[in-house]
């Protein structure tokens, strides 16, 4: 089964979900059974790029480019369907659905906190830069913005170079900190810091590993996303080694908050 096949069953889904339909209700709009729906949904079927065109059209998906892009990504890639770049618009929005239908989540940034975690504030702040593309995705205006559950089990690894970061206010940067801080007393979050003295890590941008009942995925997204079904075991293993306890992890995010408050209300 190719990564296309998984990605685009996952957001054919959330769209469903996101019209309030039934796989009943989907089956019969196209004249199938609902077996074959769920196992298109699951990534274990693989549609024919007119049954996705049927779906989406039946889900409301009406624009051209939202259809054309799905059924692009159901073409194997000559990597033996392992990689999978994603560079058209919507990206973003495909890549939250897949992660929507997760069992866990595992995140690490370099570069950004992740959207699942971003205050609204944090978000507005962001430029719109190279940088912070993930930030200001470039989607369709029919793609549904899929929220994030917050009952699964989800792990944050962050690099302790975005407690210094500049690209938004102290202030902003502060309460997302304190955000972050609170977050982590929750039972189902994992958070932990990777510190600068742990070295490089040659990983920029967000990396997510997608447990889906039947599938693991490895996002890595910068201004596009590029999905593959082989674990960075070098890099996992950096993380694990290296990052500091979810402990000392709290302590760090409360006296980088500290540190942060103290410097608007006191600029040097």
């Amino acid at each position: 089964m190719s990564l296309g096949h998984v990605i685009v069953g996952a957001y054919l889904r959330a769209v469903r979900t996101h019209r309030n339909l039934t796989l009943h209700h989907a089956a019969t709009l196209i004249n199938a059974s609902t077996a074959k729906i769920s196992r298109i949904e699951n990534g274990l079927h693989q549609p024919s790029a007119d049954n996705v065109h049927r779906l989406a059209a039946a889900y409301g998906l009406t624009c051209t480019p939202c259809r054309t892009h799905l059924a692009q990504l159901l073409t194997p890639t000559t990597e033996e369907s392992t990689v999978l770049h994603d560079t058209q618009p919507g990206h973003h929005t495909r890549r939250t659905a897949t992660e929507t239908g997760a069992t866990s989540l595992l995140y690490y940034t370099t570069q950004l906190i992740p959207p699942p975690f971003q205050t609204n504030d944090y978000r507005a702040a962001l430029p719109t830069t190279t940088e912070s593309a993930e930030a200001h995705p470039d989607s369709h205006p029919q793609l549904p913005a899929t929220p994030t559950p917050t009952h699964r089990p989800t792990t944050l690894y962050l690099d302790e170079s975005i407690l210094h970061r500049t690209l938004v206010p102290p202030h902003t940067l502060a309460h997302q900190l304190h955000t972050l801080h609170h977050l982590s007393h929750r039972a189902n979050y994992t958070l932990r810091i990777v510190p600068l003295d742990a070295g490089p890590t040659h990983h920029p941008g967000t990396l997510t590993e997608i447990n889906r009942p039947h599938h693991r995925l490895y996002a890595h997204h910068t201004h596009h996303t590029t999905w593959t079904t082989t674990p960075p075991h070098t890099l996992l293993h950096h993380l694990h080694t290296h990052a500091l306890t979810p402990e000392a992890t709290r302590h760090t995010l409360h006296q980088a908050a500290n540190r942060l408050t103290r410097n608007t209300h006191h600029p040097r």
